[in-house]
């Protein structure tokens, strides 16, 4: 009986312990958006093809499992630029940023916390999706909260991370 009331308050723990992280990112997030406002044009500073990604010109339903180096090094630094472009800048940021980072690499990583590297991530089911994902967040208005909460839902999605 003991062992489960162990199971029943490691639980709570846990639950005590995420609520608490998502409360952190909320409200560094609440800050951070006060000191810059919302984005008023989708990728304001950022020209994609500056950085050689062509998203327009690129056929998703052609794509496959096949590796293609050229295009993951646009998708990945592509996603790093827009993030590094509109997550809040400053060094009291630099936790909001840290966390965000985390849950991208971890997605990218497909659940792997070491030993895997994002960048060599499969295009179609993780590159495309962050590169997406990112992207759909900038148009509605990049709030780091929900650039957070994207990835996580969809890490928790895949089986990555418990709810």
């Amino acid at each position: 009986m003991k062992n489960g009331n162990s199971d029943k308050k490691s639980n709570r723990t846990k639950v005590n312990r995420d609520l608490d992280i998502l409360s952190e990112i909320r409200a560094l997030s609440d800050k951070a958006m006060k000191s810059i406002g919302l984005q008023s044009e989708l990728f304001p500073t950022v020209n994609i093809e500056d950085e050689d990604i062509e998203v327009d010109s690129i056929d998703f339903s052609k794509i496959s499992q096949e590796a293609d180096p050229v295009r993951s090094h646009h998708l990945y630094y592509g996603v790093q630029a827009l993030l590094k472009e509109n997550l809040p800048k400053g060094i009291d940021n630099e936790r909001l940023r840290r966390l965000i980072y985390d849950e991208k690499n971890l997605f990218l990583k497909a659940g792997k916390l070491s030993g895997a590297d994002g960048r060599q991530a499969f295009i179609k089911n993780f590159l495309d999706d962050a590169f997406n994902t990112t992207k759909e967040w900038i148009e509605t208005g990049a709030n780091p909260f929900d650039i957070y909460m994207r990835f996580r839902s969809l890490n928790i999605e895949r089986g990555y991370r418990e709810r």
